[in-house]
């Protein structure tokens, strides 16, 4: 079947420590979803102080516990040597540094 998924997004800090959280919005009867989700009021201590992000998908149920699907985690390094990759591949000015 199909399933009802969404995402909990977290920036945590060395230590494991959530500094900010933000959950999609489910998306129904799907095997291939896209959220394209845009978290615009991040506070700036997070921002400034994460070490990694946290992405954990989930199928919502209506009646049951939601079932976990899956999880990815970057590090900060990782996410900040992408970027830069990126800007070397496209031309596109590097605000990283």
């Amino acid at each position: 079947g199909k399933s009802d998924p969404y995402v909990i997004m977290r920036l945590l800090d060395s230590k494991g420590k959530c500094l900010y959280k933000k959950q999609t919005e489910c998306i129904h009867e799907t095997l291939n979803p896209n959220w394209n989700s845009v978290f615009l009021k991040i506070p700036k201590k997070a921002c400034n102080n994460f070490f990694s992000i946290s992405f954990e998908v989930y199928d919502y149920d209506f009646l049951t516990k939601d079932d976990f699907m899956g999880q990815k985690s970057l590090n900060r390094l990782e996410i900040l040597k992408e970027i830069r990759n990126h800007a070397l591949r496209t031309g596109v000015k590097d605000h990283t540094a």
